[in-house]
C-alpha cells in the first residue's frame, strides 16, 4: 500500500508531531500512526 510507505517515510524524515485525516480507512491506522481527525484539530487549535 503506498499511503503507509509515505506515512513511513513522513515520519522517518519529517517527524511530525501528528497527521490530519478525515479518511475512515486511514484512521483506522491511529494505532500505528499519530492520526488526528480535522475536528480533533480544529479542538486542539482554536477552530469552531
Amino acid at each position: 500500500m503506498p499511503v503507509l510507505g509515505k506515512l513511513q517515510v513522513t515520519m522517518e524524515s519529517a517527524g511530525p508531531d501528528y497527521f490530519v485525516m478525515c479518511d475512515k480507512n486511514l484512521l483506522a491506522l491511529r494505532g500505528c500512526f499519530p492520526i488526528i481527525t480535522l475536528a480533533m484539530f480544529w479542538a486542539a487549535h482554536g477552530g469552531s
